[in-house]
């Protein structure tokens, strides 16, 4: 809830109007990220906040990357890549969270 009248955006909000941070969208905002609508393994920037940012950065963050880059290797050395298996996609219909509840793919064996 806002303590005081602010302007975000060209838009005034009231004091003591509720507001909802989507930190997710931060990370998806085109005027920071070409082609911020895809998951692009090889980008290379500093800007996204996934892990935080500054005083409140993530001390994991460097231990999270090598786990997520050892398994990826180890996952793509065993298969030539992967196909969506048949079936119904179902979506997460959270506010919090965005994407598929679960992701069915088959594996093409390398």
């Amino acid at each position: 809830m806002l303590r005081a009248e602010v302007e975000l955006g060209g838009v005034k909000l009231p004091a003591y109007a509720p507001v909802a941070l989507m930190v997710g969208s931060a990370n998806r905002d085109e005027r920071v990220f070409e082609r911020a609508d895809e998951l692009v393994l090889e980008r290379r920037t500093q800007q996204h906040i996934a892990f935080g940012y500054g005083v409140h950065f993530c001390l994991g963050a460097p231990l999270a990357r090598m786990e997520a880059r050892i398994g990826l290797e180890e996952l793509f050395s065993r298969c030539q890549g992967f196909v969506l298996a048949p079936g119904e996609l179902k979506w997460n219909h959270s506010i919090g969270l965005r994407g598929p509840v679960a992701l069915p793919l088959r594996a093409i064996p390398a």
